[in-house]
């Protein structure tokens, strides 16, 4: 979920500074885990409706996808879509206040990643 909170203060970052630390993030664990695979989700829409917020969010997730297409350890997803009705709306079920995912969100969420997701038995 990193990134969406920096849009959301009283004084928000603005594209950039969103951008760089996301990336710093990623690029931290990569430091940190050279052997992980890291499943970099989109930033999630936040509003009712079309925002302006929204459409810096989605900067923000083009140029990480763009960013990372080519790194075989990184593997952004895109999901923020499933939160949306198809006229942009999001619902109260599935984000009461817009924002935070209810129980029916976040199975959302849950069933887009978990294909994604690799587990390696790692016991001998």
């Amino acid at each position: 979920m990193i990134g969406t909170n920096n849009f959301g203060q009283s004084k928000p970052d603005d594209e950039g500074e969103v951008l760089i630390g996301v990336v710093a993030v990623v690029e931290k664990l990569k430091e940190l885990f050279p052997e992980m695979k890291i499943l970099l989700l989109d930033i999630f829409p936040r509003g009712k409706t079309f925002n302006a917020m929204r459409g810096s969010i989605l900067q923000v997730n083009q140029i990480l996808q763009s960013k990372f297409a080519e790194d075989e350890d990184v593997r952004v997803l895109q999901i923020g879509h499933l939160f949306t009705e198809s006229n942009g709306e999001i619902s109260t079920s599935i984000m009461p206040d817009y924002l935070h995912l209810s129980e029916a969100g976040y199975q959302l969420w849950a069933d887009a990643i978990l294909p994604n997701l690799v587990v390696e038995n790692t016991k001998n």
